[in-house]
């Protein structure tokens, strides 16, 4: 402010370079204060972890146990000591080690200090100083307590809610944990870990062992709440699993979100290649209401590569000739059918997106029982005890014989439906699906129903003569005659 000046103040130019000289020695004085005591503490920490190696260094062997006051010590120290004490072991040799617990009886025998004191191995410390370090302010138990805490799994809540650099500060512990004896929740920590030091292989390894385990593991493949998360393509490697199909579902369910080339990675080499002859996959994904929705994107995709264009503008189109795009009846107006996400496009992208289409309807059809209006049961429930294949608990609810029946039920009515008869086959219509919009068109039954003919026990072509009447009433023009009752 116009106060503040040095006229106002009656303080002189020359006084006020004096002030700003003894301001900035002052300042620089400090920081060189600062920096002093920052150098010395470095330097005592420094000579007390060499110290501290050096008096483990003159132990006896069977003095060097690893216990819980060795855990309170500096990550570098820790360190150390796991680096020392494996050191120990190796140069103890098969012979010393079998003698080892001959030796360490005989010890804690005579030696009073060293009776009933808790001693762990490798692993054990390892992941105890972990979590003296997750858990910063957890108040200190006896040696006893420390061991059962050692033993026993990480909570849940740290677990999910630690981030990537506290991870990133304990990543030189990792490689004295055995991995194949972590918990649930630690085996989630260390694959995050070994993900942020760049060991993938180690970390694919962990993953596949743990994932039907570790419900912890299980989100890394789908929960964005953890900074890593796995590459879901590793999801291939536990396609025997329950719980991968429910994961794979679960990551399937933002492919409005994904891009373009991920969403057909994941449906090409995960689901067609390895989930769709899994035990689960029918009753847990296909089954599932998701795949009638990525069924009609990938069609509605195939529609956006034909007639790259405006939606709106499809209904102005010429209707007289019949469809047309190739493949795709004109039913339905332009938004029904417009189910492709905006951001997937290129032309071979799209294009992929209706041959992979094509695929999973293909797969899907006796599990979306055609395509056509029905209640899709809840996947994620447990099935009951004892079933297998397809889920026999849920109720469907198809238009024709068999509505509202449960799967074996169904099987009875499609095992007594014969493939010819002269008794007119009633159908009653009732909701909306792909075939009514325009996504899916007659032409698609034909590799179908070649393979319903082909195996007619399966339940194809019950569904593929409902497809062609359901067809015929959308698309017929003329009168039906009057059918008695």
């Amino acid at each position: 402010t116009a106060a503040s000046t040095p006229a106002d103040t009656n303080v002189t130019p020359d006084q006020d370079v004096a002030v700003r000289e003894v301001g900035r020695s002052s300042t620089a004085a400090g920081a060189e204060e600062f920096m002093r005591i920052f150098i010395l503490e470095t330097m005592m920490w420094q000579r007390t972890e060499r110290l501290a190696l050096e008096l483990l260094g003159q132990l006896h062997t069977g003095d060097f146990v690893l216990g819980p006051r060795l855990v309170t010590g500096s990550l570098r120290v820790c360190c150390g000591i796991l680096r020392l004490y494996q050191q120990r072991e190796m140069e103890a040799g098969f012979v010393s080690s079998a003698l080892e617990p001959m030796n360490a009886m005989w010890k804690n025998i005579t030696d009073k200090p060293l009776r009933a004191k808790v001693s762990w191995d490798c692993h054990l410390f390892a992941l105890q100083c972990m979590r003296k370090r997750l858990l910063a302010n957890k108040e200190h138990a006896g040696e006893q307590e420390e061991d059962l805490e050692a033993k026993a799994d990480i909570p849940s809540e740290i677990c999910a809610s630690v981030e990537d650099r506290a991870l990133l500060g304990l990543v030189e512990l990792v490689e004295y944990v055995d991995i194949s004896r972590a918990s649930p929740n630690w085996a989630a920590l260390l694959i995050r870990m070994l993900l942020l030091c760049g060991r993938k292989q180690q970390a694919h390894e962990a993953f596949v062992t743990a994932f039907p385990l570790s419900a912890s593991v299980q989100l890394l493949s789908w929960d964005q709440a953890p900074a890593t998360v796995v590459p879901t393509a590793w999801l291939a490697d536990v396609a025997e699993h329950l719980e991968g199909s429910r994961v794979l579902l679960r990551v399937l369910q933002q492919y409005a979100d994904m891009r373009a080339e991920d969403f057909c990675d994941i449906v090409e080499h995960v689901l067609l290649a390895r989930y769709k002859s899994s035990p689960h996959c029918a009753s847990v994904i296909l089954s599932s209401e998701l795949v009638d929705g990525i069924v009609g994107a990938c069609f509605s995709a195939g529609q956006k590569a034909l007639a790259p264009r405006p939606p709106v503008q499809l209904d102005e189109m010429p209707q007289e000739g019949g469809a047309n795009l190739p493949g795709c009846s004109d039913n339905g107006s332009a938004a029904q059918r417009d189910r492709c996400p905006r951001h997937w496009e290129g032309q071979h992208i799209l294009w992929r997106l209706r041959h992979l289409g094509t695929q999973v309807f293909e797969a899907a059809f006796v599990p979306q029982q055609g395509f056509l209006p029905h209640h899709w049961p809840d996947t994620m429930l447990d099935p009951p005890e004892g079933a297998t294949g397809h889920d026999e608990s849920h109720k469907v609810t198809v238009g024709g014989v068999g509505a509202s029946l449960s799967c074996a039920q169904q099987q009875e009515s499609w095992a007594g439906e014969r493939a010819c008869q002269p008794e007119p086959l009633v159908i009653e219509v009732s909701g909306e699906c792909l075939w009514d919009v325009g996504l899916l068109h007659i032409d698609c039954l034909r590799t179908v129903m070649d393979a319903g003919r082909a195996n007619p026990q399966e339940p194809i072509l019950h569904f593929g003569r409902r497809v062609i009447m359901r067809h015929l009433w959308h698309s017929h023009k003329g009168s039906y005659c009057a059918v008695p009752k």
